[in-house]
């Protein structure tokens, strides 16, 4: 059931993009066939430089992300995932919430994380929405209140409530980036599986900017409880560099602060 709520929540935010590839793509096939002085062309470059620019933005807009965690503050994350917030989509205002609430806790800046989550009424959001709050939700139970055990029941509760097909454009990333915090819950609370450090490897290599940056930092943490503090300094290390100011990535968490999973 959560499944087919989510999947049909997902499909209605491709009808526009879809609905305008199919015209487009149908007009240009309809001119390609119809032209004979070879003015067709013109339409084809059109649609080709379209295209390159979609394809641009994107790889700027990943480029501004990467950017934006050397700096000092979580003004420039917050601004580069702002088109992430368009009204034109479904819940904006939830969207940016969990984004704003997102970047800020990985600043380690918590109660305005907190503040922000406040803002929306979550309960009253549709599943996949709701998950995305509690993916912040778990991040603040393991970075600013240690409470391990919590954040790892509510991880394994966000990747049930965000399910959906791997089909959709996106959805196996959004999905690993779940299954990677429930990796990282595991590790945290001493109860990993065989494969939880090469599933958090791969997740550390592969996931978006920022969720392979919380990957790392939960293979670090696994490296650690693994007896292996040479390769949990190493990848530490390497949040640093790559997110100097974020404080919640810069260390690994604390042993006295580790439960046991339930």
């Amino acid at each position: 059931m959560t499944r087919n709520k989510n999947n049909r929540y997902v499909a209605a935010l491709w009808v526009l993009p879809v609905v305008l590839a199919v015209v487009v793509g149908g007009s240009l096939v309809a001119t390609v066939a119809t032209s004979r002085d070879g003015t067709a062309i013109v339409p084809v470059v059109g649609a080709v430089v379209g295209l390159l620019a979609v394809l641009g933005f994107s790889l700027g807009a990943r480029r501004r992300v990467e950017r934006a965690f050397l700096q000092r503050g979580p003004d420039a994350l917050l601004r580069a995932l702002r088109p992430a917030q368009s009204s034109m989509i479904p819940d904006a205002a939830a969207w940016g919430a969990y984004f704003e609430a997102w970047s800020l806790t990985l600043y380690g800046e918590f109660e305005r994380a907190r503040a922000a989550l406040d803002r929306v009424e979550w309960s009253r959001r549709p599943q996949v929405v709701r998950a995305a709050a509690m993916s912040v939700e778990v991040l603040l139970c393991f970075f600013d209140t240690r409470d391990f055990t919590q954040g790892f029941n509510l991880a394994r509760s966000a990747r049930a409530t965000a399910d959906i097909s791997a089909n959709f454009p996106g959805a196996k990333a959004a999905l690993n980036s779940y299954d990677s915090l429930v990796e990282i819950g595991r590790a945290l609370t001493d109860s990993p599986r065989p494969d939880t450090l090469e599933n958090l490897a791969a997740h550390a290599r592969n996931l978006p900017f920022g969720a392979r940056l919380i990957a790392m930092w939960g293979l670090a943490a696994a490296y650690d409880r693994a007896g292996d503090p040479t390769s949990a300094d190493d990848t530490i290390a390497r949040c640093r560099e790559l997110a100097p100011h974020c404080a919640p990535l810069r260390s690994l968490p604390r042993p006295a602060s580790v439960g046991s999973a339930s």
